[in-house]
């Protein structure tokens, strides 16, 4: 009887270890492939960090910005932008002259120039006064005598 337990016992035992090299197997499968997509993704962020240095260098003209810009910020810089300028100006115009001043590229589905407007189209200091124009409101300007100091 002890020979036909330890016989049963040898051959479980067998049997768990085939299993076991089969999840080996499997394993280094998926490590394989973990590994693959793993070089895929390293891959497209440094494509992503070549088209978009500031992602990676830090260096932005504007202090505070690394990479990545609020809505509420977007608005300051417009208002800012308008109060400098004395001028109503084209949404496409003050993004391009912002991402020149050193203002992080928004990345997203649409274009750049949209999303920027969508963040601040609505704000209350400013007004559509044409297609795609946009101004301060009255009460938003500053005097001439300091349009001329900034």
């Amino acid at each position: 009887m002890a020979n036909g337990i330890r016989d049963s016992y040898e051959e479980a035992i067998k049997g768990r270890m085939e299993v076991l090299e089969r999840d080996i197997q499997r394993m280094k499968s998926q490590e394989d492939k973990i590994r693959i997509e793993r070089e895929e993704l390293q891959a497209e962020l440094n494509a992503l960090e070549s088209a978009y240095p500031q992602w990676s260098s830090g260096s932005d003209t504007l202090p505070g910005f690394h990479g990545w810009i609020s809505p509420a910020e977007t608005v300051d810089l417009v208002v800012g932008l308008l109060q400098r300028k004395g001028k109503a100006l084209h949404y496409k115009d003050m993004y391009s002259t912002l991402v020149k001043e050193g203002m992080p590229k928004l990345v997203g589905k649409t274009k750049p120039e949209y999303i920027f407007l969508s963040r601040f189209f609505n704000d209350a200091r400013l007004e559509r006064v044409g297609k795609g124009l946009y101004n301060l409101k009255d009460n938003q300007k500053p005097a001439q005598e300091e349009v001329q100091k900034l």
